[in-house]
Order: structure tokens, then C-alpha cells, then sequence
């Protein structure tokens, strides 16, 4: 059930009102295979039936995709998977709001920081650093009600709305029992879109070569060095934009702690020099970046090793995954020789399966939500009373 970028968006033009925006860029029409490798641009392509075309970032660095929110028109659709930049929520949720009551919508959501569901609607609290308003946003105090605790309850009950796939999952720190049914974790995966959209103009083609290199010269991972690599600068690491954790005084989960724990002194190097590095150890520390999750931890799976994180409203996502848990970055071992046998323990000789490396593909989790999306329609919601 693969599906089309171009052919995708131009049988969409309800929704996007410049089809010019609709066509696909020259670099996704070289690159051509949007499943091969877990990244947000591959999978909204490859799961959705709608989806932004383009992105750029607003006056503060956050994406939106560009394209007229208001020409989305769900009134006449009856079934769709639409992935919509986590940021842009507050446009869409007018025009589910219209959509006719026999919808039956499965949402995505992803390319920002923000912890979704519950940091976007400010429950209970929010980073401002999101929710500075962007030209396209309505006002401070239209979006503030949209993104409300009240609002969230009403989405989630809402009988259109079959399930919710989110990046940067937070649910579990705001919602609890049937609240959290209609909600799923996404993995963060590689970020090809930096590099070949803004900062070298390097081409995902160009990326998903140089990663292929440098898995094929990696190392077993029964042969790797037990020393925890932490690849952070530690001197020129900004440490402020940080999404909180619930810890007690004197824990150490940040970006700074590890830096301190682990004994940092990483300087930063081009990208086959940094995969070259990860392929050459075995436990790999990822403490967060500006989010829950980090591209660094799906780096690290996808070059065969095994990331180190602090505990959070993800576990139950990285549990499918060969990665160590842990609750300070006081907890690791400058060198973990006991982990690399308990990992061979538990995942065998060859941690990295057939299986572990199908999850670590945008075509998994593409078939995954469609899948959800087939059988929700059949048997209906998981949650279907609307809070009045």
C-alpha cells in the first residue's frame, strides 16, 4: 500500500489551495524511497494520506509546513491519515472541528520538540520557547484556549478521532487510564532534513550513503568497546532548552549532569566521523536534547549500538529496542562490560535482528499506523464519549 508523494498530494488539492506547494522537492524525487530509513519527512510521506509538502521555520526556529491551513476540508472525507506538524495543531484543530461526524480520522504528528500531547496543551506546564506566535498562528489568547487541558479532553473523546501517533510522546505525564488509549509513541528517527534542507545541502541520498558506509565498517557489536561514548560537546553545549523531567533535588538527568558524570570531552566532527565513532562502541549515552526524544538515540540503534537514557514517558517505546534505562546518568559506568553481557543475555549473540532493524525503517511504522487506522475502522474508537 505504498503510496506516491506527487501523486499523493496532487489527488489532495482540497486541502493544500497552491498545488505549486503540493509537488514533491527535486531531492524527495531523487531520493524516491521514502521507507528505507526512519526519518519524519519518510514516514508522513509513506503513512499518510495527508500530508505538508514543505516546511519552513518561523521567527523562533520551530517548523511549520507552508500551505493554507484554512483549504484543509475534512467535511468531505470519510476516512484519512493525516500527519500535521506538532506546531501547527492549533490550525488544524478548526477543521477537524468541521469535520462531518462520520470521519473517522487517524492523526500524526512530529518534526518539533514540543511534548505532545500534554506540553502543547500546557498541562501541566509548557516551555514558552513553543508558543511564541508565528505569522500563520491566530492570536496569543485564541491559541491559548485552543491548546487547553479542557480542549485536550474533547479531542481525545472525540468519536472521529481513532488514534493519535506522536513524536516526542509525553502522555503518560498528564493522562492516565482510557485517556491513554487513543495515543501512541513514534520514534524520533535520523534527522536527514537539517543537513539537506538548511544547513550543507546535502541530499538524503547523499546521507542514507555515507550511513550505509559507515554500518557496513562498523564493528560486531560483541567487539566494540565497553567505554560509554557520551558524543556531546560539553563546552559549547547549550543546556537551557531542556524539557523537564519529574526529578527529585540532587538528580542528575540533564545534559549537564551527563556531561559531568561521564567525564565529556567530545569536540564536535563531520558526520562520517561521528558514525564512524558510534560504530566502534557498544553503549552510547543520549541525554536529551531540546525534547523527550532525540535523533541521537535513533542514530545510535541504526549504527548497531546501544543507547544509554534517562527514564521518561518513552520506556515503553525504547523497550522495543536495545536500550538501558536509567534514572541519573550517575548510574553508568564509565565502562559497562556487565551491560554488554546482559544485552547478549537478553537479545542474543546478534542484538540487532532482522526484527530490531525493521522497526528502525519508516515502512514499519508506516504499515503500523495504517494497520491501527484499518482496524479502528472496523471496530470503531477506543475512546467514544465527547465531554460536554
Amino acid at each position: 500500500m505504498g503510496r506516491s508523494a506527487v501523486a499523493l498530494l496532487f489527488t489532495c488539492t482540497t486541502w493544500i489551495a497552491d498545488v505549486g506547494d503540493a509537488s514533491a522537492s527535486t531531492e524527495e524525487a531523487e531520493f524516491g524511497d521514502f521507507t528505507a530509513t526512519l526519518w519524519s519527512r519518510g514516514l508522513a510521506r509513506s503513512c499518510c494520506d495527508l500530508f505538508p509538502s514543505t516546511f519552513r521555520s518561523n521567527d523562533r526556529g520551530l517548523e511549520v509546513a507552508v500551505f493554507n491551513w484554512s483549504s484543509l476540508d475534512l467535511a468531505h472525507h470519510a476516512s484519512l491519515i493525516v500527519y500535521v506538524p506538532s506546531m501547527d495543531l492549533i490550525q488544524f484543530l478548526p477543521r477537524f472541528a468541521a469535520a462531518s461526524p462520520e470521519a473517522r480520522i487517524t492523526l500524526v504528528t512530529g518534526q518539533e520538540d514540543v511534548g505532545v500531547p500534554c506540553e502543547l496543551f500546557g498541562v501541566p506546564r509548557r516551555r514558552p520557547e513553543f508558543f511564541a506566535v508565528h505569522p500563520d498562528a491566530p492570536s496569543q489568547q485564541a491559541r491559548s484556549w485552543a491548546l487547553s487541558s479542557r480542549n485536550l479532553s474533547r479531542f481525545l473523546g472525540d468519536p472521529r478521532l481513532l488514534r493519535w501517533f506522536a513524536q516526542n510522546y509525553d502522555a503518560s505525564d498528564c493522562l492516565a487510564g482510557e485517556t491513554l488509549l487513543k495515543l501512541a509513541p513514534l520514534p524520533l528517527g535520523l534527522d536527514f532534513h537539517t543537513a539537506s534542507e538548511k544547513a550543507l545541502q546535502m541530499s538524503v541520498r547523499q546521507q542514507q550513503r555515507q550511513l550505509d558506509l559507515a554500518r557496513e565498517e562498523a564493528l560486531p557489536f560483541a567487539e566494540r568497546s565497553s567505554h560509554v561514548l557520551l558524543p556531546v560537546d560539553c563546552v559549547a553545549a547549550e543546556f537551557w532548552w531542556q524539557p523537564p523531567l519529574q526529578s527529585g533535588p540532587g538528580s542528575c538527568v540533564d545534559r549537564r549532569c551527563a556531561c559531568e558524570a561521564l567525564k565529556g570531552n567530545w569536540t564536535r566532527v563531520p558526520w562520517p566521523s561521528y558514525l564512524h565513532a558510534l560504530g566502534r562502541h557498544a553503549f552510547v549515552a543520549a541525554p536529551l536534547g531540546h525534547g523527550l526524544d532525540s535523533h541521537r538515540v535513533w542514530e545510535v540503534l541504526v549504527m548497531g549500538s546501544v543507547p544509554v537514557v534517562i527514564a521518561s514517558s518513552l520506556d515503553g517505546l525504547y523497550a522495543e529496542f536495545p536500550v538501558v534505562i536509567v534514572h541519573s546518568w550517575w548510574d553508568v559506568p564509565l565502562n559497562a562490560l556487565s551491560w554488554k553481557k546482559q544485552i547478549l543475555q537478553k537479545w542474543g549473540s546478534q542484538p540487532f535482528s532482522p526484527r530490531v532493524l525493521q522497526r528502525l525503517t519508516s515502512g514499519y511504522w508506516a504499515g503500523l499506523i495504517r494497520g491501527w487506522h484499518e482496524a479502528m475502522q472496523a471496530t470503531g474508537p477506543l475512546i467514544s464519549k465527547v465531554e460536554q
